[in-house]
């Protein structure tokens, strides 16, 4: 649709950059540098984030040192070991943004987060690949005995009944792939989630998750 010779999605676009500069133009004449880099520093962002809220900014409403003072109690916040732990545990990037020993700290719970998260996602693929290959057995099941039938078939010709043959040797290969797979698999998803739930009655007892922050299976 057009207005004027002026294509509506263009004008709405150019209405949008317009609000956006405006609220960008806005923010710098009312904003809180100290807030904003406590905000970044707090949300583990490095100092790199500066630039994207400056960048709107004319030189003189920009407080560079009201920024970096908010960025440093923010990252203070940021490193401590629980925010490690959250931060592993949602599989967020670490921008080495903390120091010292706070940064030992915070990486061995970062990397405890990330060893829990990715446990239970091994434990939620082993259920998927466990329900698909018992769904796919059923499948050959049923396609082994409609192939049987069509085998037995005495009106077939010689390569109907070859064909035949074929889809018949077919699903037995893959029922019989499955039944060597399915014990496996099934070994495999019990002891993912032995070892899973060990390490969720350790990370309870410390403190570190509750029943309710549990990350649960996907049935």
């Amino acid at each position: 649709m057009t207005f004027r010779g002026i294509c509506i999605p263009t004008i709405v676009c150019m209405l949008l950059s317009a609000c956006a500069n405006h609220s960008g133009r806005l923010a710098c004449e009312t904003g809180n540098w100290s807030a904003w880099g406590y905000e970044d520093g707090a949300a583990g962002l490095d100092r790199s984030a500066f630039k994207k809220r400056k960048d709107p900014c004319k030189s003189e409403q920009i407080d560079e040192s009201a920024y970096v003072a908010g960025w440093n109690r923010g990252i203070v916040y940021y490193c401590k070991p629980e925010k490690g732990f959250e931060a592993g545990l949602s599989d967020e990037k670490y921008r080495d943004v903390c120091q010292g020993k706070a940064e030992e700290v915070f990486l061995a719970e970062y990397r405890l987060g990330q060893r829990y998260l990715k446990m239970a996602e091994t434990r939620d693929l082993l259920t998927e690949q466990a329900s698909e290959a018992r769904s796919s057995l059923s499948r050959h099941r049923n396609g082994i005995r409609m192939a049987r039938k069509r085998y037995e078939n005495p009106n077939l010709s010689g390569d109907e009944r070859y064909s035949a043959r074929l889809n018949l040797d077919y699903h037995q290969r893959e029922i019989d792939g499955l039944l060597v797979r399915m014990p496996k698999l099934q070994a495999k998803r019990k002891e993912t989630i032995e070892a899973l739930e060990a390490m969720e009655a350790d990370l309870v007892s410390s403190g570190r998750i509750n029943s309710e922050t549990k990350i649960p299976s996907r049935k």
